[in-house]
């Protein structure tokens, strides 16, 4: 059988996984920061940025971000998946 590669049927596809924590809706904003300035520290400690790639992982070099950039990058990634899903028609399961 040939199948052809996920790339040749839609064109530019990247299937890259990655990982966010998310706080409730409603989290004080101070809460929020103070969680994402902890995350932060941590991805960018040398022991960490160390042994992520030895587990597999790739660690942005520019850290985690802000809220707000991590709400934009979920709200684009949802888009991406929902485009990528629905043209070939298919269903949630």
């Amino acid at each position: 059988m040939d199948i052809p590669a996920v790339a040749e049927t839609l064109p530019g596809f990247d299937f890259s996984g990655w990982f966010m924590v998310m706080a409730p809706a409603g989290t004080p904003a101070d809460i929020v920061n103070k969680l994402n300035a902890a995350l932060d520290a941590a991805v960018r400690d040398p022991q960490v940025r160390e042994l992520a790639p030895k587990l597999g992982f790739e660690i942005d070099p520019e850290g985690v971000g802000s809220p707000a950039q991590a709400a934009e990058f979920l709200k684009t990634q949802l888009a991406l998946w929902a485009k990528t899903t629905q043209e070939p028609g298919i269903e949630a399961q």
